[in-house]
């Protein structure tokens, strides 16, 4: 275990001869006002004996060993809580964000043919003066089973507005004989694209949703691609692309995303999910993992390494770089 030493006769060169004796014995003068310096030396003094570390085994047999010599050791001093360049708070709100605006796919689909489809049919309701609007419908029914394809696509022009959508509507549905519970599986897609002049600021926006849904027995799955790209005097630029996938049997509910993101500020990539995993062809058995928080690779090839503690696989060897100790133990 490596300690400070805290005695005031901090350091003694007898017999050590090296540029760090030599170094160490001024310090230790000027501290025992032997040499005369002023408060910035004395200063500077005391710090050189706080980066002195040395060490010594401990073996659990309780023999006697020694102490290294006194070694000059510069380590940072990392704290868990400042290694992380980003705000975790605001991270924790942005990802909770994410799985929302994902979660919401096949509803702000429908909502939106929904909102659209209203202005297109009330002229009072509507800033468009022109509108056109083509539907496509098949349905199918024996017993109680149904099945049906609906697309819809609206086109309409105004003063500096335009606005163009395409919604496909599939779903198929059979209750169970046996339990009289529905089995439903639904599918939408949506591709929308709109600009609008409102008091001389221009608004631009496109965007598209895949919107997967089957669902049995109070069990249901999703899985949805969301992606959007615009500007908003407010918010400026923003493109971001998400890929969700969710299962929810009102017990237990799982989730994994995908979310990218590009403003004029940042671009980042998160990725949320009970398990990462990253691996190549003939290397399956050395994957890189990163579960509940912990990251786990077999090899590594690193340049530079700033950490808190390194620590042997079996926990005997320690090195506290944050608080300059090593441990070893038996």
């Amino acid at each position: 275990m490596a300690t400070r030493k805290t005695r005031t006769r901090l350091y003694s060169a007898a017999n050590d001869n090296s540029a760090l004796a030599r170094v160490s014995g001024y310090a230790q003068r000027v501290i025992d006002g032997v040499e005369t310096a002023g408060p910035h030396i004395r200063a500077a003094c005391r710090r050189h004996f706080a980066d002195l570390v040395r060490g010594i085994y401990l073996p659990f047999s309780g023999r006697s060993t020694e102490w290294s010599a006194w070694i000059a050791v510069k380590t940072p001093n990392v704290w868990i809580q400042d290694i992380y360049p980003i705000d975790l708070d605001r991270l924790a709100e942005d990802v909770k964000a994410w799985q929302s605006y994902m979660g919401n796919g096949l509803r702000d689909a429908l909502e939106e043919l929904r909102a659209v489809s209203a202005w297109a049919a009330n002229q009072e309701l509507s800033n468009f003066s022109d509108k056109q609007e083509l539907r496509r419908e098949v349905a199918s029914t024996t017993e109680q089973t149904t099945a049906y394809f609906r697309e819809t696509i609206i086109a309409a022009t105004g003063p500096g507005s335009a606005i163009s959508l395409k919604v496909d509507e599939l779903q198929a549905q059979v209750f169970d004989p046996d339990t009289g519970l529905p089995a439903v599986a639904n599918a939408v897609s949506l591709l929308e694209t709109q600009v609008d002049i409102i008091d001389g600021k221009v608004s631009t926006n496109a965007s598209a949703i895949i919107a997967l849904q089957a669902s049995y027995d109070e069990v249901s799955g999703s899985a949805t691609f969301r992606m959007e790209t615009g500007y908003t005097p407010s918010a400026g630029w923003s493109s971001k692309i998400g890929l969700q996938t969710r299962i929810n049997d009102g017990a237990v509910f799982r989730d994994a995303g995908l979310f990218i993101e590009s403003t004029a500020t940042q671009a980042r990539v998160i990725i949320s999910a009970d398990q990462f995993i990253v691996t190549a062809p003939g290397y399956e058995k050395q994957p890189f993992v990163f579960i509940g928080g912990v990251a786990a690779l077999q090899v590594a090839n690193i340049g530079t390494v700033t950490a808190g503690v390194l620590q042997s696989p079996d926990g005997k060897v320690k090195f506290d770089l944050a608080n300059k100790r090593l441990t070893f133990s038996d």
